[in-house]
């Protein structure tokens, strides 16, 4: 009976982080569509807390569920990919965003704004679809809605200042997933 209990008790509060992960990552969206892009720097510095919970959520599940190596072996397998889903959350709705603004623009539909994005894509990074809008963006220099500069010296930093709030954000998650465990650092 125990062992359901344990299940029952990590699945709950696995869940509970999850929506609470969501639910923050959809608040900041709110507060970046009214503060503008200006303020993306800052929002991925405030984006950190979700990763906060995230961690403390699934060390705290493993915790009072009493897994153990199980509920560990099982939080990695599952936090792997949420931190990925997490951190390209706001740039996966930019993207969708963007065709749906070429699409309103040309007044074409959003398939054919997306064969339209993807084929300029492919043109300027040579790929296409997310990854394609995530290494042209890196590429480019934006100030406010305007691109400033298209150099490598603007995709070199934009890179930078990626992998900067990747690692901040997994350092974020490791550190709160072992304190709320109970794990020495």
């Amino acid at each position: 009976m125990k062992s359901i209990k344990s299940v029952l008790t990590y699945i709950g509060i696995v869940l509970i982080t999850v929506i609470l992960a969501v639910l923050g990552k959809l608040l900041v969206r709110v507060i970046l569509t009214f503060l503008g892009s200006e303020a993306g720097e800052f929002i991925e510095l405030v984006n950190t807390a979700v990763f906060l919970v995230v961690g403390g959520g699934f060390g705290f599940a493993i915790k009072k569920s009493d897994s153990g190596r199980f509920g560990f072996i099982i939080s990695i397998a599952l936090l792997v990919p949420l931190i990925v889903s997490l951190y390209c959350f706001n740039p996966v709705i930019d993207y969708r965003e963007w065709i749906e603004d070429v699409a309103a623009q040309q007044k074409i539909s959003y398939e054919d704004a997306k064969t339209l994005t993807d084929a300029f894509l492919r043109n300027e990074v040579s790929l296409s679809g997310f990854i394609g809008y995530y290494s042209y963006t890196a590429k480019a220099f934006f100030w406010g809605e305007k691109v400033k500069e298209r150099h490598l010296l603007a995709s070199i930093v934009n890179w930078g200042i990626r992998i900067f709030y990747l690692g901040l954000s997994i350092f974020f998650t490791v550190f709160s997933f072992k304190e709320a465990r109970g794990d020495n650092l």
